[in-house]
């Protein structure tokens, strides 16, 4: 017998994916918009800034990775965005378990964790979890 193909958890929510690897801002890019997200994708946190700073009202998640070039990491984008728009969820993806471990100072409401690699039905059920809380939403356990 044939294993069940797994289910996509799907949404329309806009996101903004920061990520500085090409080839896995694809992936997501790609994954992401075929379960009916709005992506926008840049590979730097002050490319974030710089180009986001003014729009948040338009972006309903930052998926960002933890480890960047150009000054900005993921935490400070996450910090500086939630003090423009509180209140808006946050994913951190790192490869890096010490830097994972260093995010993870940055918890409370709407921050969430996703450790590299992982697969888009992943990535997909941990973006519908933090916007589902976000929007108020109760997550069954499991």
């Amino acid at each position: 017998m044939a294993e069940p193909v797994p289910r996509i958890p799907t949404g329309r929510e806009t996101i903004l994916v920061v990520e500085d690897e090409a080839e896995l801002s694809k992936m997501v890019s790609e994954g992401l918009t075929q379960a009916g997200y709005q992506i926008f994708a840049v590979a730097t946190g002050a490319a974030a800034l710089e180009n986001w700073h003014d729009r948040l009202a338009e972006v309903d998640l930052l998926l960002t990775d933890i480890v960047m070039p150009g000054g900005i990491n993921g935490v400070a984008l996450a910090e500086a965005f939630q003090k423009i728009k509180p209140g808006l969820p946050v994913l951190l993806m790192s490869g890096y378990h010490a830097e994972s471990a260093k995010a993870g100072r940055l918890t409370g409401e709407g921050i969430h964790h996703l450790a590299k690699p992982f697969s888009i039905t992943d990535l997909a059920a941990t973006v519908r979890t933090a916007l589902d809380r976000a929007h108020g939403k109760i997550i069954p356990p499991g």
